[in-house]
């Protein structure tokens, strides 16, 4: 069912509900209200998920409250995501503080630490007792002896790559590293991150990372742009 505001169709999946983005809401709503009080028991199903389509449209959280109070209380229709082409700014200054890549160039030695927002590229080592971390990914061109904690605001998609590893401690997001998980003489050229099947960190050689291009690529350009 299509009309110019809001146009239903049904999946495989359940049911997904678009609503013009540029109609006003309360236009929206009543449009809505008139097709659900014609048409909600076909839509009815204990089995069947909604996914609402926002376009470019942000809602209020009055308005949220609306429809969620409309579908799911009122028609009892199981909402199970609302989907909106727009990202919020604190959500795409996060995005861009993660990617951002600081360099230093020193030794972390113990009792020091290097605590940065975004990604790390240290140049020198970090002996035992000395610590590295950050918001993003830690990249060391040399030893890393100490601890090294990325991601540490909660991103699990972080890693930690070092020219010869034999860490104190690994640590991504809350996921902290357990022996023998590196090995006791130390490694070359690998990196740790979370895998999800074994719900843990893991070791593998640095060329293997899937998405080593991409984040060399983005720590040239941000060279580039210093």
């Amino acid at each position: 069912m299509t009309t110019n505001i809001i146009s239903i169709k049904g999946t495989n999946e359940g049911i997904i509900l678009t609503l013009n983005d540029e109609a006003a809401f309360t236009e929206i709503f009543k449009e809505l209200k008139t097709f659900l009080a014609k048409n909600h028991l076909n839509m009815k199903s204990d089995n069947v998920l909604i996914t609402v389509k926002l376009g470019y449209r942000y809602l209020k959280e009055k308005q949220e409250q609306e429809l969620r109070k409309l579908l799911e209380e009122e028609y009892k229709l199981n909402i199970e995501t609302l989907e909106s082409e727009l990202v919020l700014k604190d959500q795409v200054l996060a995005d861009f503080t993660k990617k951002q890549i600081k360099t230093y160039s020193r030794v972390v030695r113990s009792g020091q630490t290097i605590s940065s927002e975004g990604s790390v590229l240290l140049i020198g080592d970090v002996n035992p007792g000395g610590k590295i971390e950050a918001t993003g990914n830690i990249f060391i061109l040399g030893k890393l002896l100490g601890t090294a904690h990325a991601g540490i605001h909660g991103y699990t998609d972080a890693i930690i790559s070092a020219s010869y590893m034999k860490p104190t401690q690994l640590r991504i997001a809350e996921y902290i590293s357990r022996s023998p998980d590196y090995e006791s003489e130390g490694v070359y050229l690998d990196y740790a991150s979370v895998q999800g099947e074994e719900n843990k960190i893991v070791l593998n050689k640095i060329r293997a990372y899937p998405r080593l291009e991409k984040e060399l690529n983005a720590f040239e350009r941000s060279l580039l742009n210093e």
